[in-house]
């Protein structure tokens, strides 16, 4: 057999637009490219950029270690720049005093396996330097400081659904536990933890109504209470 001589590389654009209708909103405009088949073993380089009210520049290469692509690495790099209001617990939730930027670079190192066609398990190391400043403040009861995390992580990927962005049956879940640690090279020691599922619903004649019905959870025990560990 002979591959072709044209890849499966894809080069996509989003806009993506959220507003309360009351005067919040956020903006934002970002590409992604996906280089596929770059060695023998089907390795991969995703890149990513968004720019506006978050700012999100990242790189990974997804390199699988045997023929059948069941074990694979994945080293990443990237940079984030977003927005954490000051309504934390230990401020009053009526009470708005402000919002910061968060600001990091992350790097990150997993190995994982691939069980038969939909579960995905990866264990990682990460790396994170980082600061929050104030970007609007009503007092000056808002601090700026860096901040460093160093951490080991486990997670878990399932995909059932039957399309990426307009699925009518399956269901997805994702959930990732980490243990920061000082001795990884973090400013303190934590836990956190994170899920998403999602599943998908077609009834009527014809299965012509769908419902996708979307939850999240996260979690921090332990951590400090700074932007970069809220949620």
């Amino acid at each position: 057999a002979r591959e072709r001589a044209w890849g499966d590389d894809r080069l996509k654009f989003g806009l993506n637009m959220v507003t309360d209708l009351d005067g919040a909103s956020e903006f934002n405009l970002g590409t992604s490219y996906l280089w596929q088949g770059l060695n023998s073993r089907g390795g991969e380089l995703y890149a990513r950029g968004q720019l506006g009210d978050t700012i999100d520049i990242s790189a990974q290469f997804y390199q699988p270690l045997d023929l059948m692509s069941r074990f694979f690495v994945v080293p990443y790099l990237g940079y984030q720049d977003y927005e954490v209001f000051s309504i934390g617990p230990e401020f009053d939730v009526a009470e708005g005093l402000g919002n910061w930027r968060v600001r990091d670079w992350r790097a990150d190192l997993a190995a994982g396996v691939n069980l038969r066609r939909r579960t995905q398990l990866r264990l990682g190391m990460r790396q994170v330097s980082g600061e929050y400043r104030v970007d609007f403040s009503s007092s000056d009861a808002l601090s700026e400081d860096d901040y460093r995390e160093g951490s080991a992580y486990g997670s878990v990927r399932y995909d059932g659904l039957d399309s990426l962005y307009f699925p009518t049956h399956g269901g997805f879940l994702f959930a990732e536990y980490e243990a920061v640690r000082d001795n990884l090279g973090a400013d303190e020691s934590f836990e956190r933890w994170q899920a998403f599922g999602q599943a998908a619903f077609s009834f009527g004649a014809d299965s012509a109504n769908t419902v996708v019905v979307t939850a999240r959870t996260g979690q921090s025990n332990g951590a400090t209470s700074e932007p970069q560990n809220f949620y």
